[in-house]
């Protein structure tokens, strides 16, 4: 039997079974500074959970791009390989809006490898604007993102 889907705020306790975390995720995504962020009151980490953890979002307020607004990224919006086409991540990006809003966001900012469509169709369907764009290197190896930026003053 599957278990019902479950998405709550993240406790500090849960830095355990995020790093340890089973079903396809990655290095990068189990490598992250989870305990730190969890122990952090600025930080806002949400779980996706069925039978086992199927997704996590993580944000925290930023530097602001316009005067007179307060900025929040966007830092992981994950979901599993296996869960993708549930549209779970949909479910976790409402949840993203909400939470950078009790953040006293204006804007969430999400910085998205430039080949990753599906995330940046999901992005456009909600709103959000690609405008800009940035290059760092990672070892020897150049990532291309683009800053996809959502005005939320309205939200709620």
């Amino acid at each position: 039997m599957t278990l019902p889907l479950g998405l709550r705020r993240a406790t500090y306790e849960d830095g355990g079974t995020i790093t340890r975390a089973s079903g396809g995720w990655p290095a990068c995504m189990t490598q992250r500074p989870w305990r730190q962020w969890l122990a952090s009151d600025v930080h806002f980490v949400y779980l996706l959970e069925q039978d086992r953890l199927e997704g996590c979002l993580a944000m925290t307020p930023s530097e602001s791009f316009m005067s007179g607004r307060q900025a929040v990224e966007l830092l992981v919006w994950y979901i599993t390989a296996a869960s993708r086409d549930q549209r779970w991540g949909r479910k976790l990006l409402v949840h993203g809006i909400s939470g950078a809003r009790r953040l006293a966001g204006d804007d969430l900012v999400c910085w998205i490898h430039e080949a990753d469509k599906a995330s940046s169709a999901e992005l456009l369907r909600h709103g959000f604007k690609c405008q800009m764009q940035r290059e760092t290197f990672i070892g020897q190896d150049l990532r291309r993102e683009e800053g996809w930026l959502l005005d939320i003053s309205g939200y709620f």
